[in-house]
């Protein structure tokens, strides 16, 4: 499964291969970071311009305080979403579908981060007002973009990136190689580990690099041939290929070239080859075997062939290989998808790959439905993760032929499982018109509406769905209204109401025995509206009902909130560690589930248990590493009610503190982030002691790693001493080093010797 850390704050992608040259275009990038906020790469398809971006960012990312964040774009088709992305790319949960801008606006307002957003050029104008917004509002982001258009606003420096040079050698007995013969030499050793570059084929490597302009792309295209042709033998195909490409209108010579070189490789490549080239280039972004079958076989392309023609197109550079060894993944990049792109339109087949993507979100999403209330919940969620571009592009299909409600269903269940209510939001309202959708399909509207306090706005989606439960006699429709109005309810703070309304839908639902993920939401929120009201027992009662029917079935999203809001419910009634006990499971949960909204959740009321114990220190801190969460999350999960705990909570640790040290320690807890933070509460074994136990402000498991690092041991022997893992031991020596304001293991020993009880 992906990891949340693996997903979230866009790092840069990994790469495969060896950097070559380029130091000319590198000191002048590197240069420009001193000098400007905002600077495009700019240059044609094939150029390198994201392996230059990747390279430059890898030297001066350590000097961005608050780290860099890399947006591959190439795969998002949706302009309207680019915000929702660089988002969700930040980890950020946005969850007003409306202001995503905004979210991004408050989040950066005061960060001093590197944006990298790759391959802008089909998205160029939208990109430009994004980008123009965020440079103005927050005044020490950069914003380093990859394109093929340069976004024309003000403030950008525009860097022309052209291809490696190729110049001859300068003596033959002693030859300097040019970037292009370099680039070459090492790709066709990777290919033919026994090929050397010689004096016998220095020569016409040189010639070749130079009929193919430099262009990185086209010299890895022909060092994928060297265990079959000879540095002369590609050259000579080469230009014959190149004689015959005609000059299209507005096509440069360079993009000539390239066309001209892909072209070739396509010549070499068997017709399954060329056929499933085609094929794949319908896909977007990265994409896995499963899809890859589903999608690409038929009698022209058996089953039984694909997976030995797709490792033959990887032999060929044709595509690559992504992912981990235990999660193989494949993409094309974007010249060669393009270039698939001609040949499927040419071949006819284009909507029929587009029909088939989308059988493939109909089949998939059918089988989630059922699965998403069992122990095979987390396998779909997964799936969304990792396929989440192919499912945007079978959603906007299937939205323009107009079969797509039950689909539309399950994956607004999906969407929403990841804490994305914004996004849920926007496909719901496009999939589920006021005038034509289905009952449950406005209801589903309607809660993400409610989700975002516009309960007036949802109240007409409402009363339709409900006109059409009663004229059709449709009673789980009219428990899913009922949960519904129970959470509108809420959220207007018409508690009585809201826990009728919603104990009405528990019992439709329960009554009917009614399977579905978004159920186990009505007991929560009754427990919600209970504790609210001061009956803890009662909403013990509903919580304790849901964790336990999930843990028989397997089930995880909603038994984790319930055990966030058993905790909440503790910690109202005066039982802080046994809150703490309930919380760090729910944390567990939705971290290995990505779900920021429920982590956020859980956060603030575990913040409210460690002030409850006596650390209003520990509390300040957890505040300032959860803010961000709490900024972006648009909403308050439960209400007004909700939002007047929470700042009730923050004066009472700024009322125990003092503003000083309380701005002081929720700076810290600022620095350290919400991933460390939450890895480090998810280390702990006990609820933390109250504060007079362990000097503040290290934990009670950070001040024991902290008195082993002062004995003299390493982290891995701490690790084996502890008995956890060495990758926990070191995210807890980052948050010391970082809590005590020292850089070394020396300075922990020394404030051991000064802080010991």
């Amino acid at each position: 499964m992906i990891s949340a850390t693996e997903r979230r704050m866009g790092r840069l992608p990994a790469e495969f291969t060896s950097f070559i040259g380029r130091n000319a275009e590198l000191h002048e990038i590197l240069r420009l970071f001193h000098q400007s906020r905002l600077i495009t790469l700019a240059g044609p398809g094939g150029v390198g311009k994201t392996r230059l971006a990747i390279q430059a960012v890898a030297q001066t990312a350590e000097n961005y305080a608050d780290g860099i964040c890399f947006i591959d774009l190439g795969a998002l088709h949706e302009a309207d979403l680019i915000a929702t992305t660089v988002c969700e790319s930040l980890g950020l949960s946005a969850q007003n579908v409306g202001a995503p801008g905004t979210i991004l606006v408050e989040y950066l307002s005061t960060r001093h981060l590197l944006l990298i957003l790759d391959t802008c050029e089909h998205l160029v104008d939208a990109c430009a007002d994004l980008t123009e917004h965020l440079l103005r509002a927050a005044p020490r982001l950069t914003i380093l973009t990859t394109t093929r258009i340069p976004l024309n606003i003000p403030g950008e420096h525009v860097l022309g990136i052209g291809p490696l040079t190729c110049e001859p050698p300068a003596a033959a007995d002693e030859p300097e190689l040019s970037e292009a013969a370099r680039l070459f030499a090492d790709r066709a050793t990777a290919v033919a580990h026994d090929w050397r570059l010689t004096t016998t084929n220095l020569q016409p490597v040189h010639r070749l690099c130079e009929r193919l302009d430099g262009i990185p792309l086209a010299l890895e295209l022909a060092a994928a041939h060297v265990r079959t042709l000879s540095a002369e033998q590609i050259l000579a195909r080469l230009d014959h290929r190149i004689l015959e490409v005609p000059s299209r209108r507005g096509r440069r010579g360079r993009h000539q070239t390239l066309d001209a070189t892909i072209g070739w490789s396509f010549e070499l490549c068997s017709p399954q080859e060329k056929l499933l080239w085609a094929r794949l280039s319908a896909l977007t972004g990265d994409f896995d075997l499963d899809i890859v079958e589903h999608v690409c076989a038929d009698g022209q392309l058996p089953l039984h062939d694909v997976v030995a023609t797709l490792s033959s197109l990887v032999d060929q550079s044709i595509v690559l290989r992504t992912g981990s060894q235990d999660d193989a993944r494949f993409r094309l990049l974007d010249t060669v998808r393009e270039f698939g792109a001609r040949e499927l339109e040419r071949r006819g087949e284009r909507d029929t790959l587009r029909s088939r993507i989308a059988d493939w979100l109909v089949e998939n999403a059918e089988q989630a439905r059922r699965d998403l209330s069992t122990g095979a919940q987390v396998g779909w969620l997964d799936w969304y993760a990792r396929e989440q571009h192919q499912i945007r592009e079978a959603c906007d299909h299937l939205l323009r032929g107009g079969r797509h409600e039950e689909v539309f269903l399950t994956v607004a269940r999906l969407i929403a499982m990841h804490g994305l209510i914004g996004e849920a939001r926007y496909w719901a309202g496009r999939a589920f018109p006021d005038t034509t959708a289905s009952g449950e399909g406005l209801t589903m509207r309607a809660l993400f509406i409610v989700m975002h306090d516009e309960a007036d706005a949802a109240r007409p989606l409402l009363d339709r769905a409900a006109a059409l439960a009663e004229s059709t006699g449709d009673e789980p429709l009219k428990g899913y209204i009922a949960l519904v109005d129970g959470i509108a309810g809420l959220f207007a703070g018409q508690l009585a109401e809201a826990r009728t309304r919603l104990e009405e839908g528990r019992a439709i639902h329960a009554g009917l025995e009614t399977r579905d993920v978004l159920v186990p939401l009505g007991p929560v929120f009754i427990a919600v509206v209970a504790a609210l009201q001061g009956d803890f027992d009662g909403a013990v009662e509903q919580t304790a009902a849901v964790v336990a029917a999930g843990a028989e079935a397997g089930e995880l999203w909603a038994r984790s909130y319930a055990e966030a809001v058993w905790g909440m419910t503790l910690m109202l009634s005066g039982e802080p560690s046994a809150g703490l006990l309930r919380l760090r499971e729910a944390l567990r949960v939705k971290h290995d589930l990505d779900d920021m909204l429920g982590i956020a959740l859980a956060l603030e009321f575990y913040g409210g248990c460690l002030l409850n114990l006596g650390t209003p220190e520990a509390a300040a801190r957890l505040i300032g590493s959860v803010e961000d969460a709490r900024t972006v999350s648009g909403i308050s999960m439960f209400g007004p009610q909700h939002t007047l705990i929470r700042e009730i909570m923050e004066q009472q640790c700024r009322d125990a503190l003092g503003e000083e040290v309380f701005d002081a320690q929720r700076r810290i807890g600022h620095q350290i982030g919400l991933e460390r933070t939450l890895a480090g509460i998810l280390a702990e074994s006990d609820p933390p002691a109250p504060a007079q136990s362990v000097p503040e402000p290290l934990t009670k498991r950070e001040y024991e790693i902290a008195r082993l690092v002062s004995q003299g041991l390493t982290n891995r022997q701490i690790a084996e001493r502890l008995g956890i893992a060495k990758r926990t031991v070191d995210t807890h020596m980052e948050n010391i080093l970082t809590k005590l304001a020292i850089s070394s293991r020396v300075q922990i020993g020394a404030w051991i010797q000064r802080n010991a009880p």
